[in-house]
């Protein structure tokens, strides 16, 4: 009795355990959420389990174990839809017929469980506590319409699983799939074979083993989920995985302005961990003085960060604060990007536009002094013009027009008459 008592209680702890632990991961996630209703339903089971194996009488027994129907009329539909939400297959459900269908079968199971009676006669005590010895067939709806309905939501949950596993594109997806799957299958070979089989036809009178067996495909849901990120990828974890490998540092600090996270882009450029920069000296001292107060926000603000090493590392930062919906500060996000090459390349630009402007005007110069070059020997040579056309038309001695010059007046007089 108490060693029956004990695993069935254990088996409540995992379900619940493991279901929170989904349900945390991911809280907006259907499949999620359906898989945490689901381990809610397995830990109710398990625990009227626990509590009927150590009943003291048989009709507290008898009904522990009718309570347990209400898990065992409906996990198998919240199995199903647990699939059809981790395989993309939700929509096959969508709409409020198509759900009230694919409900019916769990409903009308629990109704016939909640209707019908288990006589305290049919419990018997062993050496493990009490246990159903099963009554006398009582026909199809009383007998068979469960067992229809649960092997066949289960092979169908099992047929999917392992088209998901086929089809998948990616590695994870495929992984996962077989894993739960197989672990699956599993648990419905023995789970039949232990409550519906051998019940009927054998003469040893068994405990439940089904909350045991599907314990199995509860376990390949938690490896998968730690192996390979089944319920685990959100919005959140996503921002928590770029903030691990992206090269960009990012400090967060708290509504105090304290330092409570640093991620390994900013420990690897500013050669500290992230234990020294939470230290307050250390922390002012890496900031520069506009960054020392954390709730003010800045825009593509250009500063230097101090390294541990004294370096000072050219940083472009932006600073965002967060707000609650009622307006309160949160904290405060810093990002920084190393600009160091971006620098050198400024510089590089600024250094050759200098050399540039000093070139322009070199030539600048150079033309200027040609210009007035040249404007020396144009004036020379007009002046030498002048010279020559006064010695042409003029006496050198009086001054006075020579006859080349009456000449020219009177033939120019003769055309213009």
């Amino acid at each position: 009795m108490t060693l029956m008592l004990f695993v069935y209680f254990i088996c409540s702890i995992v379900y619940i355990v493991v279901g929170i632990l989904a349900f945390v991961n991911n809280k907006k996630s259907r499949t999620n959420q359906m898989f945490f209703i689901a381990a809610i339903n397995m830990t109710f089971w398990s625990l009227c389990l626990a509590l009927m194996s150590i009943s003291k009488t048989a009709e507290t027994a008898a009904l522990f174990r009718k309570l347990t129907w209400i898990s065992y009329s409906t996990v198998y539909a919240q199995f199903l839809y647990f699939v059809f939400a981790l395989t993309g297959k939700e929509h096959l459900i969508r709409g409020i017929w198509r759900k009230a269908l694919f409900y019916t079968p769990a409903v009308v199971s629990l109704v016939l469980s909640m209707i019908r009676v288990f006589p305290a006669e049919y419990m018997q005590q062993t050496w493990y506590g009490w246990a159903y010895i099963g009554m006398p067939y009582e026909g199809f709806m009383w007998e068979d319409f469960f067992n229809l309905y649960y092997i066949t939501y289960v092979i169908f949950g099992i047929i999917l699983l392992f088209a998901h596993w086929r089809d998948a594109k990616l590695i994870r997806e495929r992984k996962r799939s077989k894993i739960i799957a197989l672990s699956f299958s599993s648990a419905l070979v023995l789970g039949t074979f232990s409550d519906i089989i051998l019940p009927r036809f054998a003469k040893t009178v068994l405990p439940p083993f089904a909350v045991i067996i599907i314990m199995a495909g509860i376990l390949a849901i938690l490896y998968s989920m730690r192996e390979h990120g089944l319920m685990s990828i959100s919005a959140e974890r996503v921002a928590r995985e770029i903030s691990r490998v992206t090269n960009e540092g990012v400090l967060i600090f708290d509504h105090n302005d304290k330092l409570i996270s640093a991620n390994p882009g900013a420990q690897r450029k500013l050669k500290f961990s992230q234990e020294e920069l939470q230290q307050e000296d250390v922390l002012q001292s890496m900031l520069p003085p506009p960054l020392q107060s954390a709730g003010t926000p800045h825009e593509n603000m250009e500063c230097e960060l101090t390294c541990a090493d004294g370096a000072q590392l050219p940083v472009l930062v932006n600073a965002h604060v967060l707000r609650d919906r009622f307006g309160d500060k949160m904290g405060t996000v810093l990002n920084f990007r190393d600009i160091t090459e971006v620098r050198k390349v400024k510089d590089e630009l600024i250094r050759q536009k200098e050399n540039l402007a000093r070139t322009v005007e070199e030539r600048t110069s150079d033309l200027m002094a040609s210009k007035r070059i040249l404007e020396k020997e144009i004036e020379l040579r007009i002046g030498k013009e002048n010279i020559i056309k006064n010695m042409a038309y003029y006496d050198q001695l009086t001054g006075l027009p020579n006859r080349r010059m009456f000449n020219r007046t009177l033939t120019d007089d003769i055309e213009s008459a």
